[in-house]
């Protein structure tokens, strides 16, 4: 399960990368993929400041998710950022983990 709105803009992505729009794919991607990422994983690891996007994330995110989002960021071709898109599943299993902690008494 994921947020409806984050997986309307998945085909957004998927659109530019079938159609072999590079730039028009990176662009989507960042905005519509790895921004609500790292927005939902602000809600993990910094609750207080989930919304802050990337300011302060090299201090406030542990170094294994800083270095995997900073991975995800840099796209050399269509077939990386087809490869990449398996940041929709870290965001389905950081949403599920949010979900389950928030509805723990």
């Amino acid at each position: 399960m994921r947020g409806q709105t984050f997986s309307l803009g998945q085909l957004f992505v998927q659109k530019e990368l079938h159609r072999g729009h590079l730039a028009e794919a990176i662009a989507n991607y960042h905005k519509l993929t790895i921004k609500p990422l790292v927005e939902l994983l602000g809600m993990l690891h910094r609750p207080d400041r989930y919304d802050y996007g990337f300011k302060y994330f090299d201090r406030d995110f542990p170094s294994e998710v800083n270095s995997k989002i900073t991975e995800m960021m840099c796209i050399r071709d269509l077939e990386d950022l087809q490869a990449k898109q398996q940041a929709t599943d870290w965001f389905d299993r950081t949403f599920t983990k949010i979900i389950r902690v928030s509805s723990s008494p």
